[in-house]
């Protein structure tokens, strides 16, 4: 006879299979992939809050309000355009959008970044170069693949590779914040989180 189990442990059975196995498993495919998805976030929050506990360099913050945005903008298992937009006017120079786009299996993570960008100066008639470097703002585009085809999986001899990110680009923060290429930007993610590959 098979114990009966409650629904918090069958759930927490079905938030392990969906870490631990590929999706798309013959003959099964998880009921309640935004429920499990936003028990993640906050099993993620949890921990951060116990693991940072008393750490104050604000990494711990950051991650938090990270994460916090990734529920917001994820929610129910589709984007919408509102929600995109609040996040990509709240990016600042220290947290980061996490975006999973489940119908194309595509994940996006939206970061600001500063970095020494070395520039050349020629004074007057002279062609020497002199290095020198100036700061540039750019909003770095991460893309990869969010989980691996259940073929790749198993046809793995032992663990199975993978690469992050797969692709990224970078455009600077003036074109970023232009409220033309964010308002486009946001349709597209909102209509590809809805239409399938398939």
């Amino acid at each position: 006879m098979a114990a009966i189990r409650s629904p918090e442990s069958r759930f927490l059975e079905d938030v392990f299979n969906h870490v631990a196995l590929p999706p798309r498993l013959p003959g099964r495919q998880d009921v309640n992939i935004p429920s499990i998805e936003r028990a993640l976030i906050d099993r993620l929050l949890i921990a951060t809050s116990k693991v940072f506990s008393g750490v104050t360099d604000g990494g711990a913050e950051s991650l938090r309000r990270s994460l916090e945005i990734a529920k917001r903008v994820n929610l129910n298992g589709r984007l919408t355009k509102t929600s995109l937009l609040a996040a990509f006017r709240d990016l600042n120079d220290t947290d980061f959008i996490l975006v999973h786009v489940s119908q194309q299996n595509a994940a996006l993570i939206v970061r600001r970044e500063k970095r020494q960008v070395p520039s050349t100066f020629y004074e007057d008639s002279i062609s020497t170069d002199t290095k020198h470097s100036a700061l540039s703002e750019e909003v770095v585009f991460e893309a990869f693949e969010a989980s691996p085809l259940s073929e790749n999986v198993l046809a793995a001899k032992g663990a199975l590779q993978w690469d992050f990110p797969g692709n990224s680009v970078a455009i600077p923060v003036s074109d970023f914040n232009n409220p033309q290429f964010q308002e486009e930007l946001a349709t597209f993610l909102e209509k590809a989180s809805t239409e399938s590959i398939k």
